[in-house]
């Protein structure tokens, strides 16, 4: 079975994942459980809720839709300290999730 590459469209077998090898997931290198304690230790931190600022002393308000987001640009989330990573909605996300 094949599908197409999320990214680009290139035509992959199934059991790669959504991305083709030029396109590899920013997650890959750790275990689904592994991101799933890391996207709630940040969620908890951040209070549940996007922590983009709207006005000067004012967060976004959006509690639904969040994202982890890298501070200072890319590469894996598993393997970035804590304070390298935020919660943002989509709407906020620079990447666009």
């Amino acid at each position: 079975m094949f599908k197409a590459c999320s990214k680009c469209g290139k035509i992959i077998p199934v059991s790669t994942g959504s991305r083709c090898a030029e396109h590899p997931s920013r997650w890959r290198s750790g275990s689904t459980r592994e991101w799933r304690k890391t996207r709630a230790r940040i969620l908890e931190r951040d209070g549940y809720r996007c922590t983009t600022h709207i006005r000067p002393g004012e967060r976004c308000p959006e509690t639904r839709l969040l994202e982890i987001h890298h501070v200072d640009g890319g590469g894996d989330v598993l393997l970035v300290p804590d304070e390298d990573l935020a919660t943002v909605c989509r709407r906020h996300n620079p990447r666009g999730g």
